[in-house]
């Protein structure tokens, strides 16, 4: 398990690091655990005071090797992806890298689509579509959005992307591979669509979703490899 209150504190640190103006009135106390993530994962936090309303993630609890490496790119990759996509939207938030392995931004109010009911109009689904392009031209991919815990329902009735960990650059993939995990994405909006929505899936999008649940099957990388290779490693010793 991790040390959430030393994350808090390294947390909290870093965060008056980065907004010297406001601090004076940053607390560990004011700091909630959302996510406590595997030990390959980053820490999820709100921070939230008068002046600020934030989600951190951190990797300060994580084992050395992972902070160091996976947490550094998992936290540049997720910056870089999200400030390409801010600008291309012109989404004007607080996003901010507050160590190699920490990042935040603004905290989004709403519910994630595994716990809304299945009434979900289809215009957030092309607007998330919409979203999701603008990720692609911005040269990402995202890769996780089949996990509707990473797709939100704002309370502004706006869609929102989280969890960007899985996030990879297409910059200098071959085209049939950046075409076809661009296609993931897609498949990830629907099959919540065809789950949260009460309109039908048209032919078009309904087969891009067949196609990518038909190659998945032979995908044998599921889960967290790299964890179940260490937990067995442990279990052998």
């Amino acid at each position: 398990m991790k040390n959430i209150e030393k994350i808090k504190e390294n947390v909290a640190l870093a965060l008056k690091k980065n907004f010297p103006q406001t601090s004076q009135s940053i607390s560990a106390d004011n700091l909630v655990l959302i996510h406590e993530g595997r030990f390959a994962n980053a820490a999820v936090l709100r921070y939230k005071d008068d002046r600020l309303d934030l989600t951190v993630k951190d990797f300060s609890g994580s084992p050395f090797w992972i902070r160091r490496v996976f947490g550094v790119f998992s936290t540049r990759t997720e910056y870089t992806a999200k400030k390409a996509l801010a600008q291309a939207t012109g989404d004007h938030g607080v996003l901010q890298r507050l160590s190699p392995w920490s990042i935040a931004f603004d905290y989004v109010r709403g519910d994630t689509l595994n716990k809304v009911p299945c009434n979900v109009p289809a215009d957030y689904f092309i607007k998330m579509e919409q979203i999701v392009s603008k990720l692609h031209e911005c040269g990402f991919v995202h890769l996780d959005l089949r996990n509707l815990g990473n797709m939100i329902l704002g309370d502004d009735g706006k869609p929102y992307i989280i969890d960007f960990q899985s996030c990879l650059s297409t910059k200098h993939m071959p085209r049939f591979i950046r075409k076809y995990l661009e296609k993931v994405d897609f498949s990830g909006i629907y099959k919540a669509w065809e789950r949260k929505c009460p309109q039908a899936l048209d032919e078009g999008r309904k087969s891009v979703l067949s196609y990518v649940n038909a190659i998945r099957k032979l995908w044998v990388f599921k889960g967290y490899p790299l964890e179940h290779f260490l937990e067995k490693r442990k279990m052998k010793h």
